[in-house]
C-alpha cells in the first residue's frame, strides 16, 4: 500500500497493568504444569508466544531504560486499516508480556508498574507497520525516583543474598524459613503512601506490603536460594466468605506442587496454616482459585 501524504503518526493509548485486557483468551504453548518441566525463573515465559518472547526479552534488557522512565521498544506489528485491531493485538501482547516479566523476575515490580502502549505507524517507501513500545504512565513507571530505585535494588539484593547463607536442611525446611522470616513482624499494607507496598521490597525490606509484595518477596528469595517457587495470582476466599483479587505462590517440593500463602499467615493462629497446602483442596474449597486470563497453573 503507498500513500505518499500519509506522515508518521503517533497513537498514545493509556493502559496500566490494573486493567483487564480486552478479551484474551489463553494461547500459551502447551506445556505439563503438573510436572516440573520448565525453569521455574522462566515459567510464564515458557508460556508466551514468540511475539509476547520478543517483549518480555526486550524488557529484561531495558531494566536502566525503565529505572530513567525512558521509551522501551517492545516489537513490530503488520499494518491493517482497522485501528481498533492494532491497538487490541499490541495491548493483549505487550500486557501478557509485561505480566510474565513481573511473575518470573520478582524484583522487577521495584522499577516498572504503570505504563501506556504507543503505536506508531511507520512508512518506510511502500511499506507500512506499527512499531509498538510503551511509556511510563503518570510521573513515571513507579512512584520513585530513580536514584533511590537503585539504593533500594541493593540494599535488597544484600539484604537477600545474607539471608539465603542462612538455610539449611531439605527444600522443605528452607522454604519454611523464608516463608517465617517473611511472616515475622510484618503487616498486611494498602495505604497508597508506601510506594512499594506491591514490590519485594516492601515485603522483604519494610516489611509491609500486599498480597502481591509477599508473593514477589517468597518467589525472589526462593530464585536466589535455587528453590523452585512462581508466583499466582487470581481470587481468594477467606473464611468470612469475603472474595477479592489476591497473589500467592506455589513451591515444587518431592516432586509436587504445593500452595503457599505468606499474606494469610500474618494473621493466621500458628503462623503457618497456609504453607505447603494441596492445591487441589485450596481450589475445591474456593479459598484459592487461580485466574485464567494469562497463564495455565499446576492444578
Amino acid at each position: 500500500m503507498k500513500r505518499k501524504t500519509m506522515k508518521q503518526i503517533l497513537v498514545i493509548i493509556m493502559v496500566t497493568l490494573n486493567f483487564i485486557p480486552y478479551v484474551y483468551l489463553n494461547t500459551a504453548y502447551a506445556i505439563n504444569t503438573n510436572e516440573l518441566s520448565v525453569d521455574t525463573s522462566k515459567y510464564c515465559y515458557y508460556q508466551l508466544t514468540d511475539t509476547e518472547k520478543e517483549i518480555y526479552n526486550n524488557f529484561i534488557n531495558s531494566k536502566e531504560k525503565f529505572i530513567n522512565n525512558q521509551e522501551v521498544y517492545c516489537t513490530r506489528i503488520s499494518y491493517q486499516p482497522d485501528y481498533y485491531e492494532v491497538h487490541k493485538e499490541a495491548y493483549n501482547s505487550t500486557l501478557r508480556a509485561m505480566q510474565a516479566y513481573l511473575a518470573d523476575n520478582p524484583d522487577a515490580e521495584i522499577w516498572v508498574k504503570n505504563f501506556k502502549t504507543c503505536e506508531k505507524l511507520v512508512n518506510n517507501g511502500d511499506d507500512y507497520y506499527y512499531d509498538v513500545s510503551i511509556i511510563p504512565f503518570g510521573n513515571g513507571y513507579v512512584e520513585i525516583k530513580p536514584e533511590e530505585i537503585r539504593t533500594s535494588t541493593v540494599e535488597l539484593e544484600d539484604k537477600v543474598t545474607k539471608f539465603v547463607k542462612t538455610l539449611h536442611g531439605t527444600d522443605y525446611e528452607k522454604l519454611l524459613q523464608i516463608h517465617n522470616w517473611l511472616v515475622k513482624d510484618s503487616t498486611y499494607d494498602m495505604m497508597k503512601s508506601n510506594p512499594n507496598r506491591r514490590s519485594a521490597y516492601g515485603a522483604i525490606i519494610q516489611k509491609k506490603a500486599t498480597c502481591s509484595g509477599y508473593s514477589y518477596g517468597f518467589k525472589y528469595i526462593a530464585d536466589k536460594a535455587g528453590l523452585n517457587v512462581i508466583c499466582v495470582s487470581g481470587t481468594a476466599t477467606n473464611y468470612d466468605g469475603v472474595t477479592g483479587r489476591h497473589s500467592w505462590n506455589l513451591a515444587y517440593i518431592d516432586g509436587t506442587w504445593k500452595l503457599i500463602d505468606v499474606t494469610w499467615d500474618l494473621q493466621s493462629k500458628n503462623k503457618k496454616e497456609f504453607f505447603c497446602k494441596s492445591i487441589d483442596v485450596e481450589i475445591k474449597s474456593g479459598r484459592h482459585i487461580p485466574e485464567k486470563y494469562f497463564f495455565s497453573y499446576p492444578q
